[in-house]
């Protein structure tokens, strides 16, 4: 009997000793992976592909958020700029604009529509930056050159909103994910509701950032602003998982629960959400960024070679080349199955992901508020729909402005139909 209590005890050191250890390294890794800076703090550094976008003069560092719009574009055609402001997308005057410029220039006797979303949201055109950088690098020596702007390039579902009588503010930035948005909504509502400023519907357009890799590096480790994280699960999950598993910038879960963050937020205010899937194109060589620009692909599969992010790439390469000879000898339908099996698991290019649609969907039900899904409506071959790998042009941007009308439609039938029932009784 004394034998086995004592052997008990031993036991019961051996795991207390085992515990302490196993702290104490773990509390010495993670401080010690906490001392070593993040020198890539562009939301596309970890992929080769995105990256490329970097020499755009894109973004500009924002403390709350990590990044927002650099007021580049606006400057380069010699217009007054104030780097400590914050620049969005001119709906009603077709530039880069303040906040408060923006308010000038609505009407007030209109209804108010913000849209927060991505690149999708601002409107964007990736041959741009392919054009901005072939200039870069065949410029003469000594003489620069201005870059063209990305933006502005054909219209939005902003664009189209205003043109039915909306005052719309387009909140949209190229590379945000829903954690960076739900951040940013919250701002832009404070700030709108301290200048008096009354929104009616916000729409909230996010998936194709958060599903896409960044060589499983996260946003809420890049830019946790005090979220909680461990620094040892960030460097497992970029070091040991990267050959198994891809981890978009934000994940499912984590996804999932930001779209719930934004309604709450949006409800906070008084304000009516409306969540827009993500459309995508088909007809789309996997990986590609933007037309001409292949060797890209093969020099990131070339550069990550053994991570399942290029295992995956290689296979979608297969399904888009097998659709392709289909779609040559009229077999439609089985080409679609695979053209969707290709963007499914192309993970170097923004294009959601269906787990991040099903979260999406399941939002919008539990909320009970509308959801515009205009991905059926797009044909197999849709390269008049978009610009590139992800971004909606006008005849997409038609449909998904058409859905958002309808909504508001639905709306005020049944507001005006509520106040007839209290007025009766």
């Amino acid at each position: 009997m004394a034998n086995t209590k004592q052997k008990t005890k031993n036991l019961w050191k051996i795991l207390v000793t085992a515990g302490l250890s196993a702290t104490l390294t773990f509390g010495g890794l993670e401080s010690a992976l906490r001392v070593i800076p993040d020198k890539n703090l562009h939301p596309f550094a970890d992929n080769p592909i995105i990256a490329a976008q970097t020499n755009d003069q894109v973004f500009a560092v924002e403390k709350y958020l990590g990044f927002k719009l650099s007021p580049y574009f606006r400057q380069s055609q010699e217009d007054d700029v104030d780097n400590n402001k914050t620049y969005l997308i001119g709906v009603h005057d077709k530039k880069l604009q303040t906040l408060d410029e923006i308010i000038d220039s609505l009407d007030k006797n209109k209804q108010t529509v913000l849209n927060v979303g991505d690149s999708s949201t601002t409107g964007w055109d990736s041959d741009i930056t392919t054009l901005n950088r072939f200039y870069e690098n065949n410029a003469p020596n000594g003489l620069g050159f201005r870059r063209i702007s990305p933006f502005f390039r054909y219209k939005t579902y902003s664009d189209l909103l205003a043109e039915n009588g909306l005052s719309v503010i387009n909140a949209g930035v190229p590379g945000y994910t829903s954690l960076i948005g739900k951040r940013q909504l919250r701002t832009v509502l404070s700030e709108l509701k301290s200048r008096n400023v009354r929104v009616d519907y916000a729409t909230i357009y996010f998936g194709n950032n958060d599903s896409v890799s960044a060589g499983n590096n996260q946003d809420k480790y890049r830019f946790p602003n005090g979220g909680f994280h461990t620094e040892v699960f960030h460097f497992v999950e970029t070091t040991l998982l990267r050959k198994l598993h891809n981890i978009g910038r934000v994940s499912v879960a984590d996804y999932s629960s930001n779209m719930q963050g934004m309604i709450d937020i949006c409800r906070e205010y008084d304000v009516k959400p409306i969540l827009i899937r993500p459309v995508i194109p088909k007809y789309w060589h996997p990986g590609l960024r933007a037309s001409g620009q292949e060797i890209e692909v093969w020099k990131a599969m070339y550069s990550d070679k053994g991570s399942k992010r290029i295992r995956d790439l290689e296979k979608a390469l297969g399904f888009y080349e097998r659709a392709k000879g289909l779609l040559e000898h009229g077999s439609e339908q089985e080409a679609r199955e695979l053209l969707i099996k290709a963007q499914d698991m192309d993970y170097m290019v923004p294009r959601i992901k269906p787990s991040y649609v099903r979260a999406l969907e399941k939002i919008a039900r539990k909320n009970n508020v509308p959801f515009v899904d205009v991905q059926s409506e797009i044909p197999l071959d849709d390269r008049t729909y978009f610009k590139d790998y992800c971004h909606p042009i006008e005849p997409a941007n038609q449909l998904i402005t058409r859905e958002i009308l309808q909504r508001l439609k639905t709306d005020s039938g049944e507001l005006r139909t509520q106040k007839l029932q209290q007025s009766a009784q």
